[in-house]
């Protein structure tokens, strides 16, 4: 069999990932450095108070996490992947 390479291909192009400030990397860093990862967990690494903003996200599926015995379990890529999704970057003045 034969592999043909389509004409009009965008394989060459690199697509660069997205660039995350400060702010977004310093959260991200606060995060515990294990798998996976409670509500709480994130909330303190945003610096809240409460749990209920990320409570909210999950259940508006803004965070994808796992319930087991009434708890939900987040893993750690998901919630590093929330932080650059809510990241506000301001527009250059």
């Amino acid at each position: 069999m034969q592999k043909v390479k389509p004409s009009n291909s965008n394989s060459d192009l690199q697509l660069t990932p997205p660039t995350m400030n400060a702010t977004t990397q310093a959260i991200i860093e606060r995060l515990p450095n294990k798998p996976i990862l409670i509500p709480a967990e994130i909330a303190a690494a945003f610096g809240m108070a409460t749990t209920n903003p990320i409570l909210d996200a999950i259940k508006r599926g803004r965070i994808n996490a796992s319930s087991v015995g009434g708890k939900f379990y987040i893993a750690r890529e998901e919630a590093a992947r929330y932080i650059e999704a809510t990241a506000f970057i301001p527009d250059e003045a």
